[in-house]
């Protein structure tokens, strides 16, 4: 894990969005982790692991960990074998072996169990609801989710009311770790979420240069970025720095090799644009449906299955999604040639392009972790 998220420069990324974001949500960023270190100071009794000190882009890498590493990479079609035959070139010797024990080459949650190939539904999943007050006793709409998420770990969920001096109030539920509440409602609206399987990233087949340092595209040669990190790996004997080498071309980081050598680089949607908390800001602060879908619209929050309900009467469901624009020419199922221009995409479908149902007839709808041809409405 601690090499796949070097490889994909989680750190980096991170920063780099938490110096350009916007004044108002910089502050929020800096008054975060500012709540986090004052606990700190004034708990000394609490063991620190790891993080001796919260930054404020933390919570920028937690967000692409969670997704991005733990459940993305696995979606566009990456497999442990290909990552640890990446490892072990990245490292050069033994390293594989000496990393996991005989007969086991490791876990990773960057490839989940219980997924299907190709983008299958799982065997058990979250549901939502929404219901039309035409439906109701009260006369008003209900918005209920059940997240079926664990009791431990990273998915963990906690429920809070947050109030501001400068009038938003939003009851919700969001993970440890995160900046904001991402379901909920506030005082106009809400919203629900159950994870949805679009396919939103891609393996690139590339051509690497005799000396690995250039890569084929277009019927040139470009060169390959590169770098090395050291990374401290857990032994019998303790913590030992181990020095790792990494490479990217356009289309992302070179994250796994096929059983022949070939390298494989990734590319996800909106990895390097990130912006959840952003959009996640504008839809709690929205008063409407038409404010609401010009957050939603953003599609930073680049997956989701959304139901929506709101005090006008209105109840909706998105199969929200950041869905890129490709050629019909390519079998996207498996990995596409990276040295062929036709495999690039073409920005991302919008908003009004994806599934969705607004106000049915029938004053109800209903998801599980299912395609938009699974929902009732």
């Amino acid at each position: 894990d601690d090499y796949l998220v070097r490889g994909m420069e989680i750190p980096r990324r991170s920063v780099d969005e938490y110096e350009g974001a916007s004044d108002e949500l910089r502050a929020l960023y800096d008054a975060f982790a500012a709540g986090f270190n004052y606990f700190l100071e004034t708990h000394p009794e609490v063991e620190r692991r790891v993080i001796q000190r919260v930054e404020p882009w933390h919570t920028l890498a937690l967000i692409r960990f969670k997704y991005h590493h733990n459940e993305f990479l696995g979606y566009a079609g990456l497999r442990r074998d290909h990552s640890l035959r990446a490892l072990e070139r990245a490292r050069g010797d033994d390293a594989l072996d000496r990393m996991a024990g005989p007969g086991d080459p490791g876990t990773s949650l960057a490839w989940p169990d219980g997924v299907l190939e190709p983008n299958g539904e799982r065997a058990l999943g979250s549901n939502e609801w929404a219901v039309s007050g035409a439906r109701t006793a009260s006369g008003s709409p209900m918005l209920l989710i059940n997240p079926h998420v664990s009791f431990f770990g990273l998915s963990t969920y906690w429920e809070v009311h947050l109030e501001s001096e400068e009038g938003l109030s939003f009851s919700g539920q969001t993970r440890f770790g995160f900046l904001l509440p991402y379901m909920g409602n506030n005082g106009h609206l809400g919203w629900a979420y159950t994870d949805n399987y679009g396919d939103h990233g891609d393996l690139y087949l590339e051509e690497l240069g005799p000396d690995s340092t250039t890569y084929r595209y277009d019927g040139e040669w470009r060169d390959l970025t590169t770098w090395t990190e050291t990374i401290h790996v857990q032994t019998s004997d303790g913590l030992e720095p181990r020095e790792f080498r990494f490479g990217k071309t356009h289309h992302g980081p070179i994250l796994g090799l096929t059983e022949d050598g070939r390298p494989l680089a990734v590319r996800l949607a909106k990895l390097d644009e990130g912006g959840w908390f952003e959009q996640w800001y504008g839809m709690m602060r929205a008063s409407s449906l038409e404010t609401w879908r010009a957050s939603v619209a953003l599609l930073n929050v680049p997956y989701m299955n959304t139901m929506y309900a709101d005090r006008d009467g209105n109840i909706l469901y998105l199969y929200t999604h950041a869905i890129p624009r490709r050629s019909p020419d390519y079998d996207w199922s498996r990995p596409v040639p990276g040295s062929d221009p036709g495999t690039e995409w073409q920005g991302y479908h919008d908003l009004d392009e994806l599934p969705q149902f607004l106000n049915p007839e029938s004053g109800y709808l209903q998801n599980t972790n299912s395609d938009p041809f699974m929902a009732t409405e």
